[in-house]
């Protein structure tokens, strides 16, 4: 669902008509952030860096998988022209 609404990640995440989340914001927040919205139930796309190590990567993923979630991790600059 596209909304024109103004929300809080707060507002997002506990949305229940959004399904899933785009995570654009400093690098030092797309775990927590990333974590937040999947314990909330959305899928996640995050930009590059997920998160700082090895151990979170798998850890994050590991949610993902039990709930049944996507989680992706994009360089999402990419993606612009």
């Amino acid at each position: 669902m596209i909304t024109d609404r103004c929300l809080s990640w707060e507002g997002l995440v506990t949305d229940p008509d959004i399904d899933a989340v785009a995570i654009c914001t400093e690098n030092e927040l797309h775990a927590t952030q990333a974590r937040e919205a999947l314990c909330a139930g959305k899928h996640v796309l995050v930009d590059f860096p997920l998160c700082q190590s090895a151990s979170e990567f798998e850890a994050l993923h590991l949610l993902a998988e039990r709930r049944g979630q996507i989680l992706h991790q994009e360089l999402i600059g990419l993606l612009a022209p």
